[in-house]
């Protein structure tokens, strides 16, 4: 019998949380800051750099701001400030090969980043030259596919994001 009663009692709360909602669960609540990486070739020769824009896109109604010494490579790594490469594979094996970002050596004459704002509905272009990172026997020739994310992106005074773009194929020849 006191089984009977707990599985009566048990069953309003059963029918009760299937019906919660959940917002995290909803599309309306993903943030419209995107990151597109675009390589500025399909093949690159073994050597050269491996140049690719990243545009980081604007899709809220204010302004957002992110963080960079360089819009473009310099000879101490400017440019590599808050992107990331979070995954690299050399194809057609799926296993990592990242080893090491490239380090920011700045000119002592320089005293801090920028921060650069992005208005509601613009977008940013950096171009960075990937073969700065390290990776596993170094970029030889073959099939590449990384993904891109731009860090620290500055939505309000109190958040800041993270965005990875869609997975980039690149060949170096």
């Amino acid at each position: 019998m006191k089984s009977w009663i707990a599985i009566l009692m048990y069953i309003p709360w059963l029918l009760s949380i299937q019906f919660l909602y959940a917002p995290a669960q909803f599309p309306e609540r993903q943030i419209p800051v995107f990151v597109i990486a675009k390589p500025q070739k399909t093949a690159f020769v073994s050597g050269e750099p491996i140049l690719i824009d990243v545009e980081i896109k604007n899709g809220l109604n204010q302004e957002i701001r992110i963080t960079s010494w360089s819009f473009s490579p310099n000879d101490w790594n400017g440019e590599a400030l808050g992107i990331e490469l979070p995954d690299i594979y050399r194809l057609p094996k799926i296993s990592q090969i990242w080893l090491k970002r490239p380090g920011i050596n700045a000119p002592p004459k320089l005293a801090a980043p920028g921060w650069y704002p992005i208005p509601a509905g613009k977008s940013k272009i950096r171009t960075i030259d990937v073969r700065k990172w390290e990776i596993v026997d170094g970029w030889v020739a073959g099939k590449y596919q990384l993904l891109i994310r731009a860090d620290k992106i500055d939505v309000d005074s109190h958040t800041w994001i993270s965005v990875t773009s869609d997975p980039v194929s690149i060949e170096i020849k």
